[in-house]
């Protein structure tokens, strides 16, 4: 995380998960440089051959946050500081935490909705994943039972095929579902997050 700029600190915070079981949730602080305001939401305009490219990377904040607290997950308290770099005005950086707090309400809204999608599509997808189950397996018995080598490794293929079939609805229904609530915690935490915005190491010391 040094690399990018981004700094990480850690510390046990207060509770308990159920799942994963017992683990200790800590509190996180996470600072941020950042060019200028604008660059919490959008993408740096930095590339490889800027100096800074190290120190700003080539993300917007807010998927740098997000991405700390997949790793650092279970939290209790998260706190962002921004550190605004030097010749940029940092007024818009005074309101960054009504602007996390929208973002994030639209954000799990959108999830909510793909939730949704994901529970009507998987569940008519499961139906039709059995029923394709069933049919190509009956095909299978009945080249299974053929004395003839080729239909019977036919078979063999059918049977694969009618589970390959009945993976996507589960895929659907249980990984995609999970992804989406996971993101959707991650951004109830982002909801609770204080945010401050100071001058970065380079404005502070006058350079």
């Amino acid at each position: 995380m040094e690399a990018s700029g981004v700094r990480v600190e850690c510390t046990p915070g207060r509770g308990r998960t159920l799942w994963p079981p017992l683990r200790r949730r800590n509190d996180v602080a996470i600072t941020l440089p950042l060019r200028t305001a604008d660059d919490l939401f959008k993408d740096p305009d930095v590339d490889p051959f800027s100096p800074g490219y190290e120190r700003y990377g080539d993300r917007p904040g807010i998927d740098v946050i997000s991405g700390v607290l997949r790793i650092e997950r279970p939290v209790s308290s998260v706190h962002t500081t921004v550190e605004l770099a030097a010749g940029f005005d940092e007024a818009p950086g005074a309101q960054a935490g009504d602007a996390v707090r929208r973002y994030c309400h639209v954000k799990i809204a959108d999830l909510e909705q793909e939730l949704r999608e994901i529970r009507r599509y998987g569940a008519w997808a499961l139906v039709l994943g059995f029923l394709a189950v069933l049919v190509l397996n009956a095909i299978a018995r009945t080249l299974d039972s053929s004395d003839d080598n080729t239909l019977q490794s036919i078979s063999q293929g059918v049977q694969v095929a009618s589970w390959v079939v009945l993976w996507f609805p589960v895929n659907l229904l249980v990984y995609d579902r999970w992804y989406a609530r996971r993101d959707q915690a991650i951004y109830e935490e982002m909801l609770k997050m204080d945010v401050s915005v100071v001058p970065g190491r380079d404005r502070a010391s006058g350079s």
